[in-house]
């Protein structure tokens, strides 16, 4: 299931970069420093604005970020997660392997830590149009129950113990 949820992942990339040519997904409105700079990335955004299950992408900082842009030539982004909102405020849950002592999996974080300066060097908010609010609030339900899921090295798509 692991490798379904990261090729789920995958293709929800590939269908965010279709779907900005064909209008089904808005990127929200951001008042950017310029990509590299070591500026909040996250305060770009008005947070009130940002809604359950907003996508939220951004260019790391770290070395498997880097990989990742050497891998997807092109790419402007090398990570994703999903907003949820918890008393107005917004949190990311996103999946990260594990390094060092850090076991990696399945997190959540408030968006500021996310889009940090020492996380992001590039930062893009985007938000599937056609959500009916079950259709949100199944998704949130979902997100939550991968929360500390570990990180499957692998891929597998057969189970869905590790994300």
């Amino acid at each position: 299931m692991a490798s379904r949820v990261a090729a789920t992942l995958l293709a929800i990339t590939a269908a965010i970069t279709a779907a900005v040519f064909i209008g089904c997904v808005d990127e929200l409105p951001a008042d950017r420093p310029e990509p590299e700079s070591w500026a909040d990335l996250s305060t770009a955004f008005d947070t009130a604005d940002l809604q359950d299950v907003d996508l939220v992408f951004r260019r790391g900082r770290d070395a498997i970020a880097d990989a990742v842009m050497t891998y997807g030539k092109g790419s402007r982004y090398s990570h994703v997660g999903a907003i949820v909102l918890r008393d107005g405020r917004p949190f990311v849950i996103h999946a990260i392997p594990g390094e060092g002592s850090d076991p990696g999996g399945v997190v959540e974080e408030p968006f500021p830590v996310f889009g940090s300066p020492a996380a992001a060097a590039d930062l893009g908010v985007y938000r599937l149009t056609d959500l009916t609010d079950e259709q949100r609030a199944g998704m949130v339900r979902y997100l939550e129950a991968q929360r500390g899921k570990p990180f499957d090295l692998e891929l597998r798509a057969s189970d869905d113990e590790a994300q």
